[in-house]
């Protein structure tokens, strides 16, 4: 575990998986701008055959695989929170992140145990995330 720094070697802090996950985050998020503004003010048409000008196709296919692998990569997140104290050991938000961990919450159901912690917590992310999607919906309804 203590082995001496060899020159020119590298030191990595995380391991390959975590730096995989963390890239795909960054290849994502640079993906996901320049395909949003492009979406959101597409080019003008070109002139030639419709089959060969598939561009804004191409570029839709692309921002939802993007968005795709970021909110994979979230849930994921969400779903391993409580193991992140475990990893680097227990410093003062520990507590935050065992709360907001979703198989902290799914091991006392698998026990058996309806505890009103969970139900709460499961009940404010659905409210929370229904309350968003109808706000997004109203904007875009009265934009137009």
């Amino acid at each position: 575990m203590n082995e001496p720094i060899q020159e020119g070697k590298p030191i990595y802090v995380f391991q390959l998986p975590i730096r995989i996950w963390h890239w795909s985050m960054v290849l994502s998020f640079l993906v996901l701008i320049p395909t949003g503004y492009i979406i959101g003010k597409p080019w003008h048409s070109l002139d030639g055959d419709p089959t060969y000008l598939f561009y804004m196709g191409y570029t839709r296919m692309a921002h939802f695989i993007a968005g795709f692998i970021i909110t994979i990569g979230l849930l994921v997140l969400i779903f391993f929170m409580g193991l992140i104290p475990v990893v680097w050991g227990e410093f003062p938000a520990a507590e935050i992140f065992h709360y907001m961990s979703c198989s902290e919450h799914l091991d006392r159901f698998s026990a058996g145990l309806v505890d009103t912690r969970p139900v709460v917590f499961y009940l404010t992310m659905t409210v929370l995330t229904l309350a968003v999607t109808i706000r997004i919906i109203d904007h875009r309804r009265w934009k137009h």
